[in-house]
């Protein structure tokens, strides 16, 4: 692959400012990391991220000179986030570290070293590249970072044990490169992902997440990757409860790969970049192998795993993620409800409202159709509902304000306390009689209508409770 030639004429107006306000002071500023790296590649990138040969401190007075307002929160870590319009610019001191004790932060950190210093401490080769005001790329450290960008290469910088140690959440940092750039990891590195991988345990649920979340919103395929023997044992580490789900043979003439290799494929059929519904193919069927079992001709079947997997789910959510309480509720409803029948009836349409809003039958729709994708050898006999048509259902119903919610009836709790002198819980029942016989067609939504048919149903009612 050739690297593209950077145009110092094709940077926003902004970053050649903070360029030339840097030269006038002589002080070397250089753009850095994954703004290079995509330049590079012939990609836009971003943000553009800056790193100076000075102490925050310098920074700060620079921008001060200039009247360039910035947020100096975190000057301690050595950024400086310099705002220009409505855009923010984070410009880093260049720093050299100590060793790390924690994994995750230095014993000591010195800023205001040389920019080959400071490329030392970067994590992948890839990362590692700078370029100054001139356009000149800095590529010393080594020799071979634009070797790697040129043959696809996810290499770290320097010993990737040392890397990975450092902070190990670098191991799902090459991962989500490798499938996001579609470049090959390197074969030390990848031993030493694996070798690190219990370490992943030290990172937290939010770092974690965040990090799954860029991959499963990538819109790459993920099943290439992830089914590596490699990547799956550290796949293990990050969601334990998919380990039983490798290798496990579904012998289903509806399936024909392991439950595993069916939930990469699923999550890869998912035609949406929301993470909710990634997640959910991802753990939509994490129960099957707790629900197996086989007939007499020998097939298996997993009879209520649906829910089990929404049980599992949960527990790695809870434990090993951190999500928002909405994503949370929307994953797992997703998870329980993954194969539910649909129909393409007004009736059912219906039905599905009263239970669920429509933003969640149209995720339920991706993931349905997503783990369809996968199903071979469906009966004939039984033909698919079209879930494109089963939507345009959904839309005519809400676009006709059907009767979907007790609130959508002609009549109130108190027109039936008024009419029938009913009370407490007897209320409640009957608006949900007449919602179910306005939903079914039996009656039409309108006031005299739904009084004498609660009428008949208190007056069935009642001669029930007296046989009773």
């Amino acid at each position: 692959m050739n690297l593209k030639e950077i145009n110092m004429n094709d940077l926003p107006e902004d970053v050649k400012k903070i360029f030339n306000i840097f030269d006038r002071e002589w002080t070397p500023i250089y753009l850095v990391g994954g703004c290079v790296r995509d330049m590079l590649l012939g990609t836009t990138p971003k943000d553009y991220d800056f790193t100076v040969e000075t102490p925050p401190e310098n920074i700060e007075n620079i921008l001060r000179l200039y009247h360039i307002s910035f947020n100096a929160m975190s000057a301690k870590y050595g950024t400086i986030v310099a705002r220009i319009g409505n855009e923010e610019y984070e410009i880093t001191s260049t720093r050299k570290e100590a060793d790390y004790v924690d994994n995750r932060h230095p014993e000591e950190v010195i800023f205001g070293v040389s920019i080959e210093e400071d490329l030392k401490r970067r994590d992948f080769t890839i990362n590692a590249m700078a370029m100054d005001s001139k356009g000149n790329i800095i590529d010393s450290f080594d020799g071979n970072k634009c070797f790697d960008m040129e043959n696809h290469l996810i290499k770290t910088v320097g010993n990737p044990e040392t890397r990975f140690k450092e902070d190990p959440l670098r191991i799902m940092r090459a991962l989500r490169f490798s499938i996001t750039k579609g470049f090959q990891l390197d074969a030390a590195t990848q031993k030493a992902m694996v070798d690190c991988k219990d370490m992943l345990n030290n990172i937290s649920k939010e770092r974690i997440t965040a990090e799954l979340r860029k991959i499963l919103t990538a819109g790459v395929d993920i099943q290439p990757y992830f089914a590596n023997s490699d990547m799956m044992k550290i796949i293990k580490v990050i969601i334990p409860e998919l380990g039983p789900c490798m290798h496990f043979e579904q012998h289903n003439k509806y399936h024909h790969q392991d439950v595993y290799n069916h939930i990469l494929s699923v999550v890869d059929n998912c035609k949406t970049d929301k993470f909710e519904v990634k997640l959910a193919a991802l753990l939509h069927d994490i129960g099957k192998p707790q629900t197996y079992v086989t007939d007499a001709e020998g097939w298996g079947h997993f009879y209520g795993h649906a829910k089990v997997s929404r049980d599992i789910a949960e527990t790695v959510i809870d434990e090993r993620l951190s999500l928002t309480a909405r994503e949370k509720d929307l994953v797992l409803a997703l998870v329980e409800h993954h194969d539910m029948e649909v129909h393409v009836t007004e009736k059912c349409a219906r039905r599905m409202l009263n239970k669920f809003d429509r933003d969640f039958l149209s995720d339920f729709c991706v993931l349905r159709q997503a783990d369809r994708d996968d199903h071979v050898n469906l009966d004939p006999n039984r033909p698919l509902v079209n879930l494109n048509e089963f939507m345009a259902t959904i839309d005519e119903e809400i676009k006709k304000n059907a009767a979907v919610k007790v609130s959508d009836l002609a009549v109130r709790g108190n027109d039936l306390m008024d009419t029938f002198h009913i009370f407490g819980p007897t209320v409640g029942q009957t608006l949900k009689a007449l919602l179910d016989a306005v939903m079914d067609e039996k009656v039409t939504n309108d006031k005299d209508t739904l009084l004498a048919f609660a009428a008949q149903y208190l007056e069935k009612d009642i001669d029930l409770e007296e046989e009773r």
